[in-house]
C-alpha cells in the first residue's frame, strides 16, 4: 500500500489539524494492542464501538474540510478499511466457560458475528465502502492457550470457536454486499 510505516494512532492526529488526513493523503489506524467487539471483553482494550465512534469524528472533519456531500464521500469511497478483531472476545469467553456445549458456542458466535457486522454497518453509513477483513487465526495454538494444555497441545475450543466466528463473518459480510451498494468487502484467512 505504499507506507513505509504503520499509519499514525488516531489519537496522536485526533486533536491536530493534519491536512494529509483531512485531504486523504494519510491513512489513521484505529487499532490498539487489543481489540474487542464487545465493550466488556476487557479493561486494557479499545473496543469496536469506540474505534467507530473515532472514526466518526475522523469523517465530521474531513467533511467541514472539503465540504459536505460528493467530496467527502469520494474521498471515503476511496479508502480501504482493514479489520482484524475477534480474538480477544474469543478467549474471554473460553476464559469464562473452557467447555462450552456446542449451543454456547454457537450462540456466542452469532451473537458476536451480529455485533460485528452492526459495527460495519456503522462505518457504511459513516461513508466506508472497501473493507479487508482479516480472519481470527487459530487462537488455540497461540503459546498461552497451549500452555494451559498438559501436553502443550493446541486448544481445541478454541480454534473452532475462530473456525465458527470466521465462517460467520465471512456469510455476514457477503450479505452485507448484496444489501448495501458500493459496498465491497474481501476477506483474508490466516
Amino acid at each position: 500500500m505504499g507506507f513505509k510505516r504503520s499509519p499514525p494512532p488516531f489519537l496522536a492526529v485526533a486533536n491536530k489539524t493534519n491536512k494529509q488526513v483531512f485531504r486523504g493523503l494519510l491513512a489513521v489506524n484505529f487499532a490498539s494492542a487489543g481489540s474487542g467487539i464487545l465493550d466488556t471483553t476487557g479493561s486494557s482494550i479499545i473496543p469496536l464501538s469506540k474505534q467507530v465512534e473515532q472514526f466518526a469524528a475522523v469523517q465530521r472533519n474531513i467533511s467541514s474540510r472539503v465540504g459536505n456531500g460528493a467530496a467527502a464521500d469520494a474521498l471515503l469511497s476511496r479508502s480501504l478499511f482493514l479489520v482484524s478483531t475477534g480474538g480477544n472476545d474469543l478467549f474471554a469467553f473460553f476464559s469464562r466457560n473452557s467447555t462450552p456445549s456446542d449451543a454456547d458456542k454457537q450462540q456466542y458466535v452469532g451473537n458476536l458475528v451480529a455485533l460485528y457486522q452492526n459495527h460495519v454497518k456503522a462505518l457504511y453509513v459513516l461513508g466506508a465502502r472497501k473493507f479487508a477483513v482479516i480472519d481470527v487465526p487459530p487462537i488455540g495454538c497461540c503459546p498461552y492457550p497451549r500452555s494451559l494444555h498438559p501436553l502443550g497441545a493446541c486448544i481445541d475450543v478454541l480454534n473452532e470457536l475462530a473456525r465458527g466466528f470466521n465462517k460467520g463473518v465471512k456469510a455476514a459480510m457477503h450479505g452485507l454486499s448484496l444489501s448495501f451498494q458500493g459496498f465491497r468487502g474481501n476477506e483474508k484467512g490466516n
